[in-house]
């Protein structure tokens, strides 16, 4: 149902996962002799995350596992945010490509956050009519 707010929140995650894949697979030592097992966990992993946002929004007749699937890629997300400051430090990379990394990584989080929020309003006003039948 795109007409939902929540709907929108996990499609822009999506997007914004794909563009973030792509700014990293773009990168000049991606699938060079020096590529980290850092760089591949991340990439997955931000594969991962757009995909589990895009099978949520067709969870929308379940809100009490659309809640659970919003809440695991949020901590996919974060997982992936971890993956970019361990990057980060322990290979001297390029650090404003990696800010922007983050910063997706951080604007994906956020927006499951507030797809988790309107998922738990929605299935509270739900619960609302139902007490008043």
């Amino acid at each position: 149902m795109i007409q939902r707010i929540q709907t929108l929140h996990l499609i822009f995650a999506a997007i914004i996962g794909i563009i973030t894949i792509s700014i990293a697979i773009s990168t000049d030592n991606f699938g060079s002799k020096e590529q980290t097992l850092c760089q591949y966990a991340f990439v997955s992993t931000l594969s991962l995350v757009s995909i589990v946002d895009i099978w949520s929004v067709f969870l929308f007749t379940n809100r009490k596992r659309q809640m659970r699937v919003v809440c695991t890629s949020f901590i996919i997300s974060l997982i992936g945010l971890a993956i970019v400051i361990v990057e980060t430090i322990l290979e001297n990379n390029d650090f404003r490509q990696s800010c922007v990394l983050g910063s997706l990584v951080i604007a994906i989080a956020i927006l499951n956050i507030l797809a988790h929020k309107r998922i738990r309003y929605d299935d509270n006003l739900v619960k609302s009519a139902d007490r008043l039948r």
